[in-house]
C-alpha cells in the first residue's frame, strides 16, 4: 500500500483498488498512477463545489416526492382553483385542489334592470356576464306583498285625511 500526503489528509492505494482518503476531502477512484488521483491540492477545488452541487441535486430529487407544488388560477368558467400537486417518483400526479366560485343574485337587479321572462320571472344580465334572476314564484310573492303594503298605506292615507278635516295649503313664510 502507498501513501501521500496531501493538503487536506493522507491519500492511501494500492495497486487495482479504491483509492482512501483520511481527511476533509472525499474522493474516490481506482488508480494505478498518480496522475488519475486527486487529493484536494489548491488546483482542484474547483470541482468540490460542483460535487456538493450534485450531490444536493441528487438528495433534492430523492425527497423531491414529498414536496407538494402549489397552484393557483382561474379556469374558464370563473372558478378559483388553490390547491396542492404531489408528483410522485414514477411521475404520476396526486393532486389536492379547492374550486370557489363567486355567484352574486340580486333580486332587486333582477326586477329594477332586467326582463321579465315567458316564464314569470325576471332576468338581468351584467357586462362581466353576472346573472340576476328572481324565480316566478318570488315574484308573485313579491307582487303580493308590494299590493298587501299598498293598501294598508292608501287605508293610512284616508284616516289622517278623515281625522284632519278639510286642510288649507299654506306657505311659511321666514320672519
Amino acid at each position: 500500500m502507498s501513501q501521500l500526503p496531501c493538503a487536506n489528509g493522507t491519500l492511501s492505494w494500492s495497486e487495482h483498488e479504491e483509492v482512501s482518503i483520511q481527511g476533509s476531502v472525499a474522493q474516490s477512484a481506482e488508480a494505478s498512477d498518480l496522475k488519475s488521483l486527486q487529493c484536494g491540492f489548491e488546483s482542484h477545488h474547483s470541482y468540490q463545489p460542483s460535487i456538493q452541487l450534485n450531490l444536493y441535486l441528487i438528495m433534492f430529487n430523492a425527497f423531491k416526492h414529498l414536496i407538494p407544488q402549489p397552484h393557483a388560477h382561474m379556469d374558464g368558467e370563473q372558478r378559483y382553483n388553490v390547491g396542492l400537486t404531489w408528483i410522485d417518483q414514477e411521475g404520476l400526479t396526486d393532486r389536492h385542489n379547492i374550486q370557489i366560485k363567486y355567484i352574486r343574485n340580486s333580486e332587486k337587479l333582477a326586477v329594477t334592470q332586467g326582463e321579465p321572462q315567458p316564464d314569470g320571472s325576471w332576468k338581468y344580465v351584467e357586462q362581466g356576464g353576472m346573472v340576476h334572476t328572481m324565480t316566478a314564484e318570488r315574484v308573485n310573492a313579491f307582487f303580493k306583498k308590494t299590493q298587501e303594503n299598498a293598501v294598508m298605506m292608501s287605508a293610512m292615507i284616508d284616516k289622517i285625511h278623515n281625522a284632519a278635516g278639510h286642510t288649507i295649503d299654506a306657505e311659511a313664510e321666514a320672519a
